[in-house]
């Protein structure tokens, strides 16, 4: 009985062993899965800025056809209270674009979409877009 009761010990030891490995590799499958994606991010957030920031004039109609600006960060100026959302938020489809240089006297620049009503600045990264519209709160009458 005492043999059959060390063995059985034993053997639960094991498996709590096999489990606990088994769910940190999965862990480490996770994370190594993540990163590629921030890092994809982060570089798509880089080659924004850089084409924002060139020292020669940007086409601004170039510049809207061929750049995707769904996944940036824009609020609309025209709403009473604006909030910053991705331009996907707003489903446009057809709108004018332009790009304004240091909007609200920020040292980044803006893509300015204007559609109907609405009056959007667009940024790379939501600490821009959050960043601008601290400045237009604060200069609103």
């Amino acid at each position: 009985m005492i043999k059959f009761n060390k063995l059985a010990i034993i053997v639960v030891m094991v498996l709590g062993i096999v489990a606990c490995d088994d769910q940190s590799e999965r862990a480490r499958d996770e994370q190594s899965k993540v990163i590629p994606h921030t890092e994809t991010k982060v570089e798509q957030i880089k080659h924004s800025e850089k084409i924002l920031q060139k020292e020669a004039p940007l086409d601004a109609e170039s510049f809207c056809k061929t750049m995707s600006v769904e996944t940036w960060f824009a609020f609309d100026e025209a709403s009473a209270e604006p909030i910053c959302h991705q331009v996907k938020f707003y489903q446009l489809k057809d709108y004018q674009c332009d790009i304004s240089k240091h909007a609200f006297g920020l040292h980044e620049d803006a893509i300015y979409i204007e559609k109907g009503a609405h009056r959007i600045f667009a940024y790379p990264i939501e600490k821009q877009c959050l960043d601008a519209l601290d400045v237009r709160d604060s200069n609103a009458p």
